[in-house]
């Protein structure tokens, strides 16, 4: 595909910050001082409590569009800070970017608030550890320990993906009524602890930590990242910083304002090109780009409140953030500067699977893609891992064969069900099965094709957001 022009994306929307319901209140002021579509494209990065006051105020159809703030601030940790950067490319078979045998990461979060919860989120939306097992890829469960007070526990519980796990469960007990069952992509527990007693179990259980420190409690990472360090433990402990970026005793300060507000942007940005990919695969006539692009703008502009449209819309959000833990397993990187090293992936990525695209540069999917072996193809089946975890987080659960044929899809999706909730083994009986309940060919009923688009179109998503492909490097984090 031909580079976009930027103007046909957007131009920088106008942002505002809010926490609490008096910031809220002058940010309304603010906001009614702008046009109609001024006031539409504007972004306001706010929590809990001023989205609530916000959400009085009648906008006349201009509504803006809110970010919560601690989601902005756990995607730009996990797009700064990943856990593929944190192991090095050297844990990773660089033919398929699976984990290497004897390479153990844990998750490790001290205390629980609405940021912790984020973060969970987009760390599991984003990275999904994966062993090659009986010529196909499968997850590979990573334990994720929450240490917290008695009352939290219940918090962490409480979070969407635990509920989908109980579901998932249930499931298992039918499992004749649906296509294959996936796996879950982690392992979650909670438990009450001393620092002290938590950091001994993260040291006899695996050998590299990947920690967080709630409320942002600087002295507590500071003495945590000590405790590790005690115990020859491989780690890194961030915790959230109102101060920007900042390095406290080895612990990393995350950026919780302006600085991951500016990062949310450009991961939209992302997210808008990477929609329009997908449309533009699935338009076989016209315009398709910018029609594409006229249409993803649309979508995005879907009241938040809308549960299914919230999934999908968030849905291209974590996988845009995905891009770079997929290049880091692989041996690449991605950056805004640096030698770009485009045609290296490409050569490499293409081999024995190479990608085609007709006279509009969109590229064409066929089963036989789909099917031959190659790092291609070993990407598009840890990519629908990476979705299911996404789906999974996002509490929704795999939905009956006989809910998919008689419930429409988005009522299905907004009561936390989805067909291909599967595995790529499942999509084939899935695609096989349409086919012949609708007297078609296979062709036309795949769905394994969309997770080939994230990593065939990595490049061109990356361009048209001010980054570039490069070579990985080992670079520690601190």
């Amino acid at each position: 595909m031909e580079r976009l022009p930027i103007s046909a994306i957007d131009t920088a929307p106008a942002k505002f910050f809010a926490f609490g319901k008096a910031q809220a209140r002058a940010c309304a002021k603010k906001l009614f001082a702008l046009d109609g579509e001024e006031r539409e494209r504007a972004v306001v990065v706010c929590n809990a409590a001023a989205k609530k006051e916000l959400s009085f105020f009648d906008f006349g159809g201009y509504a803006p569009e809110t970010v919560r703030a601690e989601q902005a601030a756990a995607l730009a940790l996990l797009w700064k800070y990943p856990p593929a950067l944190f192991l090095g490319k050297n844990s990773f078979n660089a033919d398929d970017g699976t984990l290497k045998d004897g390479v153990r990461p844990v998750v490790a979060f001290f205390g629980f608030d609405e940021t912790v919860a984020e973060i969970f989120k987009a760390l599991v939306s984003t990275f999904v550890a994966c062993i090659s097992q009986d010529g196909s890829i499968r997850e590979k469960q990573i334990p994720i320990r929450f240490f917290v007070r008695g009352r939290q526990r219940g918090q962490v519980t409480g979070m969407p993906y635990f509920s989908a796990a109980e579901r998932l469960a249930a499931c298992e007990e039918h499992s004749d009524l649906y296509y294959e069952l996936p796996g879950l992509p982690c392992d979650v527990t909670a438990t009450t602890a001393s620092d002290e007693k938590a950091v001994a179990l993260l040291a006899a259980e695996r050998t590299c930590v990947w920690a967080v420190v709630a409320r942002g409690n600087r002295e507590r990472a500071g003495k945590i990242k000590c405790l590790l360090e005690r115990a020859g433990v491989k780690h890194v402990v961030f915790y959230a910083s109102e101060v920007g970026e900042e390095n406290y005793r080895g612990a990393v300060g995350f950026d919780t304002g302006e600085q991951c507000a500016d990062f949310f942007l450009r991961a939209e940005r992302m997210a808008y090109v990477r929609n329009l990919v997908y449309d533009a695969e699935a338009s076989k006539g016209g315009d398709s780009y910018l029609k594409a692009l006229d249409d993803a703008r649309k979508k995005w502009k879907q009241s938040a409140f809308d549960r299914a449209s919230e999934i999908k819309r968030d849905s291209n959000l974590y996988a845009s953030v995905a891009i770079r833990q997929i290049l880091l397993t692989v041996g690449f990187d991605c950056a805004e500067t640096g030698e770009d090293a485009k045609a290296e992936f490409d050569e490499i990525y293409d081999e024995g699977n190479p990608r085609v695209r007709d006279y509009k540069g969109v590229i064409v999917y066929d089963n036989a893609t789909c099917a031959r072996k190659s790092l291609r193809t070993a990407l598009a089946e840890r990519e629908h891992l990476r979705w299911n975890a996404y789906m999974f987080a996002s509490g929704v659960s795999p939905a009956t064969k006989e809910e998919y044929r008689t419930v429409n899809k988005n009522v299905l999706l907004g009561a936390g069900r989805h067909i291909n909730l599967t595995t790529w083994r499942g999509l084939e009986d899935f695609r096989k099965e349409e086919a012949r309940a609708k007297g078609t060919d296979e062709e036309s009923t795949d769905v394994q094709r969309y997770d080939f688009q994230l990593a065939d179109e990595a490049a061109f998503i990356l361009e048209n957001s001010g980054f570039r492909i490069v070579r990985g490097e080992e670079v520690p984090i601190c």
